[in-house]
């Protein structure tokens, strides 16, 4: 597991879903972000109040993909 920010930043961009991925993979690859993040928060003590606000980001991202789809999905049922 990585212990800073830099390594962490470094990691997960190196693992980011391509362009060509669905709407899942982002949202799973934001919520892995968040964990990822809130660990280094307590692990960095230099970095943890921007890990924690890197967490609180990616938690956003992922909830709001997750409303993008359930709008999506109401819109083609209706």
């Amino acid at each position: 597991m990585v212990r800073t920010l830099a390594e962490a930043h470094a990691m997960l961009e190196a693992r980011r879903p391509g362009s060509d991925e669905g709407i899942l993979a982002w949202v799973a690859h934001h919520r892995w972000c968040a964990r990822v993040y809130a660990a280094v928060a307590d692990t960095d003590p230099d970095c943890n109040a921007q890990a924690a606000a890197w967490a609180r980001i990616e938690r956003r991202e992922a909830r709001t993909l997750e409303d993008n789809l359930i709008d999506l999905v109401q819109a083609y049922l209706c």
